[in-house]
């Protein structure tokens, strides 16, 4: 009697566990998605209004600062890019930088509210 129960709390802890680590995937996958949607809405956007026109080799260094231009001058004002140059790691940084104040908008707002 004592064997099954002590089955039963082991498979118990065991599918608690499972599906609290599935459902928390789930949420940080969807999550991670919308930013990234957000951030390629945010620079179609810049693409065909402000930055419509622009040298082709220019679009990426128009479309960050219309996307977010606190985060451009963060990242890019010491060292601007160059006409067609990609810098993965700065533009990694950008990224980072445009997720963080997305996700800060709705507090500061709340907060004066």
């Amino acid at each position: 009697h004592s064997y099954l129960f002590n089955l039963f709390i082991f498979w118990f802890l065991i599918s608690f566990y499972f599906f609290s680590c599935v459902d928390g995937r789930k949420k940080n996958n969807t999550k991670k998605k919308n930013e990234t949607n957000q951030f390629r809405k945010a620079i179609q956007q810049c693409q065909t209004s402000s930055c419509k026109g622009i040298q082709s080799g220019f679009v990426d260094q128009c479309s960050f600062q219309c996307a977010s231009p606190v985060c451009y001058q963060k990242i890019y004002s010491e060292n601007e890019l160059e006409e067609g140059e990609i810098d993965t790691a700065r533009r990694s940084e950008f990224i980072t930088c445009f997720h963080q104040n997305l996700n800060q908008k709705p507090n500061q707002e709340n907060q004066e509210n």
